[in-house]
């Protein structure tokens, strides 16, 4: 009589298949023990290349961190000319490092406070397009570009970047505040529901400062005003 044989089972199949697959490796490798060398090789030299990389782009970091420290303090100082004969050297030499992008907000913004406005936006528009990484930077850029437009009397521009500034603001205050400014140069574009709709808003947001609350509503009452003449 036959004797019947063992059924294999689930696992011993897997085992099966592992040491095929373990065997089918090991004359692959044997096989093409030249070519691995050389992508062994080429893959070595990518970690190397892509070390050194990040070695050099950390010191650029360290070096344009540490000139940016140095032109804040003559920003505060109000030495604006200082700041920007200190940063234009960072922004061409560390090009795409978090801090020359720091750099050209702060050139944008000594511009701003010499009154050359078209220096001043040319570098925030550059802060936008090569760097926007940082929100506060960013929405401070967007408020600056809307007190120049402001002042321009383009107010339609003006409040469309306060707009803009209060999306992107990072804290509570700042959002406030370039709120405010929304519904300042909304109403001072003649769009008196657009102004008023904002300061509806704002008035109902939580943790309102005084200040902005009070300037808020002495502004609502003056759009009203404004609508009851006309």
């Amino acid at each position: 009589m036959v004797k019947p044989q063992r059924r294999i089972t689930k696992k011993e199949l897997k085992q099966d298949e592992f040491l095929e697959f373990l065997y089918k490796g090991e004359q692959f490798v044997r096989k093409n023990a030249k070519v691995l060398s050389y992508i062994g090789g080429g893959i070595l030299l990518v970690v190397i290349v892509a070390s050194m990389m990040y070695n050099s782009r950390q010191n650029a970091e360290t070096a344009a961190a540490a000139a940016v420290g140095a032109a804040q303090t003559a920003f505060d100082q109000g030495n604006y000319a200082e700041v920007i004969s200190q940063l234009e050297p960072v922004i061409e030499t560390y090009a795409g490092t978090n801090s020359a992008g720091v750099a050209v907000f702060y050139i944008g913004s000594a511009y701003y406070r010499q009154g050359d406005h078209g220096q001043a936006k040319q570098y925030f528009e550059k802060y936008f397009n090569e760097y926007d990484e940082d929100p506060m930077l960013g929405a401070s850029a967007q408020a600056s570009l809307g007190a120049i437009a402001a002042e321009e009397g383009n107010y339609g521009e003006s409040a469309a970047r306060y707009r803009e500034a209060m999306r992107r603001a990072p804290y509570k205050f700042m959002m406030h505040r370039y709120s405010l400014d929304a519904a300042r140069y909304t109403f001072e574009s003649g769009e008196y529901e657009k102004a008023k709709t904002l300061l509806a808003n704002l008035l109902d947001t939580d943790d309102l400062k005084s200040g902005v609350e009070s300037e808020a509503k002495e502004l609502l009452k003056t759009i009203e005003v404004e609508q009851a003449i006309h």
